[in-house]
C-alpha cells in the first residue's frame, strides 16, 4: 500500500518537499506520527489533514493510492 503525501505553504518549506510516497500506513494517526517522526518541525505548526480532497477532522482509515494533503493555516482577503 502507498499513501501520497502533499505539502503546501509553511509545511513544504519545512520538508523540503511538495510530495512524498509513504508504505504501509493504515490510517491518519499512523501516518500523522511517521511525519512527526521524520519531520520534527512540524510539531511547531498548526495544519490539519485531508484526504481525497475532503478534511479529515478524526482517525481514518487510508486505503492504496489515496491522497493526503497537510493543509496550514490560511486568512483570505
Amino acid at each position: 500500500m502507498q499513501i501520497t503525501v502533499l505539502f503546501f505553504g509553511p509545511l513544504a518549506e519545512i520538508s523540503g518537499l511538495d510530495q512524498i510516497q509513504v508504505p504501509d500506513v493504515s490510517d491518519t494517526s499512523t501516518l500523522t506520527g511517521y511525519l512527526l517522526g521524520a519531520y520534527p518541525l512540524l510539531k511547531s505548526q498548526s495544519w490539519k489533514l485531508a484526504v481525497n480532497k475532503e478534511l479529515c477532522p478524526a482517525n481514518r482509515d487510508l486505503q492504496d493510492g489515496d491522497i493526503v494533503a497537510l493543509l496550514a493555516p490560511f486568512a483570505g482577503g
